[in-house]
């Protein structure tokens, strides 16, 4: 009880210090702005931008939406420079996907283009999927996100001798099998 009455004092305190050096103009509205917005950055992950001056002009004091940002990259913009054909891939792609599109296919497709190097890096399973289904969504049914990054995360977790599910028996051998299609 004592301790929330404090900090509501405190509270209280901070505010009517806040007014007070605003109405003897030792601080402005705007330099108080400022200072709050400098300490909520120093507290998130972004401080480094801050300090350096590289903060993106739509981060610097605007209200974020929850959630991951939308990412409306194509599948051509994912493909790295180690792809010399990409309308090839393009294509190997499709056909993959006419034939194996349920989740776990899909998470297999990812980690094979991952371990190609075929893909810029970072890429996570969203922005994937989105643009799957942007070039591939009236022809085939992509699944939806959360279950590809279910199998995903399955594929790819360490078991406890230590290498990830993908990287050994069966599930290594269909993976290695996709590569071998996509690099043909």
């Amino acid at each position: 009880m004592r301790r929330t009455a404090a900090l509501a004092r405190s509270g209280i305190l901070a505010e009517e210090l806040i007014s007070r050096s605003i109405k003897l103009e030792l601080r402005t509205k705007q330099d108080w702005d400022a200072h709050r917005e400098a300490m909520r950055l120093a507290e998130s992950d972004q401080v480094l931008e801050w300090a350096a001056g590289t903060l993106p002009a739509e981060d610097a004091g605007e209200k974020r939406k929850p959630g991951r940002p939308s990412t409306t990259k194509s599948l051509m913009d994912m493909f790295s420079p180690a792809v010399t054909h990409p309308d090839v891939l393009r294509q190997k792609i499709g056909e993959y996907l006419t034939r194996k599109h349920t989740q776990t296919d899909i998470a297999r497709l990812k980690i094979a283009l991952d371990e190609l190097r075929y893909l810029v890096v970072p890429t996570n399973i969203k922005p994937f999927r989105d643009a799957l289904q942007a070039e591939y969504g009236s022809d085939i049914r992509i699944v939806h996100e959360r279950g590809i990054q279910e199998a995903y995360s399955r594929l790819t977790e360490p078991l406890l001798i230590g290498s990830a599910v993908s990287s050994r028996g069966g599930e290594a051998l269909i993976i290695r099998e996709i590569k071998d299609f996509l690099s043909q």
